[in-house]
């Protein structure tokens, strides 16, 4: 599978400065089983997300489709396979952050919910698609912890994100380098672990994501990435392949 991700800057009205962040996610397998005769669960996610944002992170805009599958533990009848079906559209005010969720059912039929959120009653406020972004802000350290708010649209809750390097020393790895505007470097990138999590029914197991302690070259990119399958299945790993920087 690819995980693309695309961080633009455009100018607004009086020539204000935003952001537009664009990612894609496309993954597509099979799940097998060692049954007679052999079981198996194909499947294929496609996840966009298109962001915009203020200097200072504050949203402005959001957007995602997510035709996502999961395997389900049936009790007696074995495995089977859920797909769950959604798009959304979050517009920040000065106020609130209002919220479109389109939701489908079995024919396909569009189910429109609208709902509101008072904006930022406690603490700082991110758009949950800028999950991976916002650790790049910071220099990585034994102890770091911070605690942002953020909507979960299926839960259809504010929600506490919570970053924390694990441990009382910062665990660091060494990773295969990446291509840097075609050019493949020829050493390994250091990266710090961070945990990512938020307690909520939709949320899942918590990332564990390495994120280059390099500022200068690697600009603390996200390097490394994992997430836990359902049904203790195995891990989903993220790995940095390339990035291309246009000036």
């Amino acid at each position: 599978g690819t995980y693309t991700t695309t961080l633009e800057t455009r100018e607004g009205e009086g020539g204000n400065r935003y952001y537009l962040y664009t990612t894609v996610l496309d993954v597509s397998g099979n799940y097998s089983f060692p049954t007679d005769p052999v079981t198996e669960y194909p499947f294929n996610d496609h996840c966009t997300t298109t962001t915009t944002f203020t200097e200072n992170l504050q949203p402005i805009k959001s957007t995602r489709t997510s035709p996502c599958n999961s395997l389900l533990v049936m009790g007696d009848d074995g495995y089977g396979m859920m797909t769950y079906k959604f798009d959304y559209t979050i517009d920040y005010t000065d106020s609130t952050a209002n919220v479109l969720l389109n939701e489908y059912d079995e024919n396909d039929e569009t189910i429109p919910v609208r709902f509101s959120f008072k904006k930022y009653s406690n603490g700082a406020f991110v758009d949950n698609n800028t999950l991976f972004l916002i650790p790049r802000l910071y220099n990585l350290a034994s102890g770091f912890s911070r605690t942002f708010k953020t909507i979960d649209v299926l839960s259809r809750t504010n929600q506490d994100m919570t970053y924390y390097c694990p441990g009382n020393e910062l665990d660091i790895k060494n990773f295969p380098a990446y291509s840097l505007n075609g050019v493949t470097g020829t050493e390994q990138v250091s990266a710090a672990r961070l945990m990512i999590s938020m307690q909520d029914t939709y949320a899942g197991p918590a990332f564990e994501a390495y994120y280059a302690v390099d500022k200068s070259v690697h600009r603390h990119r996200l390097t490394r990435a994992y997430t836990k399958l359902n049904e203790n299945l195995g891990y989903l790993c993220y790995s940095l392949a390339s990035v291309t920087i246009v000036e």
